[in-house]
């Protein structure tokens, strides 16, 4: 009888010895909680897992606080050797030698016989080091970023577990865990290594990520999308050491001082378009510089807007990178919005965000058909 996805998991776990555990591009915090805490149990079982994804701009979150397991990474680089062969069947080869140039790599071969037939020679790629990858949180390949871009040889070559509670997942992988009613990837990952307790999936460290994951998918148990199952996993993640203060008081409480100050100067001028639901603002060079702070802390700022106002759907920063230059980033609750926006507006979507430019101020028609397109 075949296994059921949940045992197929628990089945690959085990197997895996060298897995690759691959997050959207620009993850939110909740999902790269949900990373650290499989990794972490990856490592628990002496398995050697890479943890990656691609970041092009500044987190929306500081996890500094939380456990990071050993192997991070921005990038596939070195994935794979390639393997120059040689047929010694009538040539055999007395030497080898390499000399590395300014612009070049150079192999010098000394043969046996005076000459060598370039049909003896072939060049092949070895196979990848990864024997399996755990993707979460993305609802198909291209939500990868550069991750799947630049290696997508090996999403064909490995099998693929893909985890997520998006309900327009593709379901892309050989095994898909997908569980809508969850209120975040770390919460499926709690349910899994709570179904098999006694089997010791998850230590204190563990358990601190997975809750961090939990509160910032529920925004501290505020949501609606908060369900009695995410109270239950966290209840028993604090018997298993987790610190729900220490995470609260990271999360919430402990922001440094440029932070602050632009946050307060964003919530000052804050404007709520309620037919479309839509909470805006534009940030100003002046703002920036006034508060010692940059483009690289929008997203952060956004997330503390989201936390101020959970009625909203939307939440949009309009702001200048630099004089002559305009950019926006929005936030959904609903991230099929992104699909109807990128039709209406040249933007491109980058982990849980869409963003995009434009050689002119943003005006208010602007933001009157944006309203209309979401």
């Amino acid at each position: 009888m075949a296994l059921d996805e949940r045992e197929q998991f628990f089945t690959f776990f085990k197997q895996y010895t060298t897995p690759l555990v691959i997050l959207p591009e620009n993850p939110s915090g909740e999902i790269l909680s949900a990373g650290y805490a499989l990794s972490l149990a990856l490592e628990k079982q002496n398995k050697e897992p890479t943890l990656v994804f691609s970041q092009t701009f500044s987190p929306s979150q500081d996890l500094t606080f939380l456990p990071h397991p050993k192997e991070i990474r921005q990038d596939l680089s070195g994935v794979r050797d390639f393997v120059i062969i040689f047929d010694t069947s009538h040539n055999s080869i007395e030497n080898v030698r390499t000399e590395r140039g300014e612009k070049d790599f150079r192999i010098y071969i000394t043969p046996q016989k005076s000459s060598i037939d370039p049909r003896d020679f072939s060049f092949i790629p070895a196979e990848t080091k990864y024997d399996g990858a755990f993707i979460l949180g993305a609802k198909d390949k291209e939500s990868l970023g550069s991750i799947y871009e630049e290696n997508p040889d090996i999403f064909f070559e490995i099998p693929l577990i893909n985890i997520d509670c998006q309900s327009n997942n593709d379901r892309f992988a050989q095994t898909n865990i997908i569980d809508v009613t969850a209120s975040s990837v770390s919460e499926i990952i709690a349910g899994l290594f709570l179904e098999k307790e006694k089997e010791g999936y998850i230590s204190e460290k563990i358990a601190q990520c997975l809750l961090a994951g939990i509160i910032m998918g529920t925004d501290s148990f505020q949501s609606s999308k908060t369900k009695p199952k995410s109270l239950q996993y966290s209840a028993s993640l604090i018997d298993f050491g987790a610190d729900q203060q220490e995470i609260i008081r990271h999360l919430y409480k402990t922001q440094p001082f440029h932070i602050l100050k632009l946050l307060g100067r964003v919530l000052t001028k804050l404007h709520l378009e309620e037919t479309g639901n839509l909470v805006w603002t534009m940030i100003s060079l002046e703002d920036f510089v006034q508060s010692r702070s940059g483009p690289k802390d929008v997203t952060i700022v956004l997330e503390k807007v989201r936390a101020h106002y959970s009625s909203a759907s939307h939440f949009l920063l309009l702001f200048q990178k630099e004089e002559g230059s305009f950019s926006g980033i929005l936030r959904s609750r609903n991230e099929e919005v992104y699909e109807k926006l990128v039709k209406y507006i040249q933007g491109t979507v980058q982990g849980n965000y869409f963003l995009f430019q434009a050689k002119e101020p943003f005006s208010n028609a602007f933001i009157e058909e944006l309203v209309k397109n979401i």
